[in-house]
């Protein structure tokens, strides 16, 4: 990715921003594995 000097380091944070969101998201489905309540969906994806 060196031949993109200036656009790489964009390109980095939106890759490093998708996999945080990703994990975020892995991580509520986690938690919400071992409650006793339904899977709260919009709970998981919710943005904040």
């Amino acid at each position: 990715m060196n031949h993109l000097f200036p656009l790489n380091l964009l390109i980095m944070l939106v890759i490093i921003i998708a996999a945080a969101y990703v994990l975020r998201c892995m991580a509520r489905i986690f938690a919400q594995t071992f409650k006793a309540e339904d899977y709260n969906w919009r709970e998981v994806f919710k943005p904040y």
